[in-house]
């Protein structure tokens, strides 16, 4: 059984139960099966767009280089780009740090901390989801149906290794 089919079971009771107070009707608003289809191909629609439009942009970045001038001379990107090194930086430091004061963890409570995360995460995005059908609210399916698959092919990465 790998990592992810242990939070699975998990992950699906909380979408469960947010789809489920999503379509109870606790609040004044009216939700009807054919708005919620709605909204979740129209969801689908849009990650499926914004995929395209991502790797058309991946495929022709190197044809605006000259627009890579402006963005040189401001100094937030230099903050940023100090902000990330000194982010990556830090995390190669603290590998061996840490690595040496968890090495007599046992595997098995290693990968139920990875299914603790990859859980937590999954449900968070499956509530925000649904918090955003309930309230009608289409920026956070969005960041919700945007959010998801990026986080998805390195679970599953993950928990082949293990």
């Amino acid at each position: 059984m790998n990592g992810f089919s242990r939070g699975g079971p998990l992950c699906l009771a909380l979408l469960g139960i947010a789809l489920a107070g999503v379509c109870s009707g606790a609040s004044a608003q009216t939700l009807s099966a054919a708005s919620i289809a709605n909204d979740v191909g129209s969801d689908f629609k849009y990650m499926a767009n914004n995929g395209a439009e991502d790797a058309i942009d991946i495929a022709t970045a190197p044809l605006h280089l000259e627009q890579a001038g402006q963005l040189l001379l401001s100094p937030k990107f230099y903050l940023v780009l100090g902000g990330a090194g000194a982010l990556w930086g830090g995390s190669y430091t603290l590998d061996q740090t840490i690595r040496s004061r968890l090495r007599s963890m046992s595997s098995s409570d290693a990968a139920l901390l990875q299914n603790v995360s990859y859980g937590s995460v999954s449900a968070a995005a499956a509530l925000l989801y649904g918090y955003g059908l309930y309230e009608g609210d289409a920026r956070a399916r969005q960041d919700a149906v945007i959010a998801t698959p990026r986080s998805l092919p390195a679970a599953s990465h993950l928990s082949r290794a293990m």
